[in-house]
């Protein structure tokens, strides 16, 4: 499982020329990437689920901390965690890929 996201941050452009760097001000900077759950550590109130965030130009990570249940009829956590991060506004628009 993993989710589809696009996010809307504040970026700069870098250009790398064989004199140096030349950066560009800072700009709005929309970026799709696969979301993906590469790490789950926790208890059996919360885990921490690491995401990793990638497309063809970059890849990052980023942690969150995820409520979860342990109730006998819940979805493993790995589930939990994707099915609570589609409940935060950055990922309002997310799909499941």
């Amino acid at each position: 499982m993993a989710l589809s996201v696009t996010m809307t941050t504040l970026g700069t452009t870098r250009i790398e020329t064989s004199f140096g760097s030349i950066s560009k001000n800072d700009e709005t900077v929309v970026i799709t990437a696969v979301a993906r759950v590469v790490n789950i550590d926790g208890n059996k109130d919360h885990v921490i689920a690491k995401l990793e965030f990638a497309n063809s130009d970059m890849q990052f990570v980023r942690q969150f901390v995820v409520p979860v249940s342990v109730a006998d009829d819940a979805p493993n956590f790995i589930r939990q965690a994707y099915l609570y991060l589609k409940t935060l506004p950055e990922f309002a628009t997310a799909t499941d890929c």
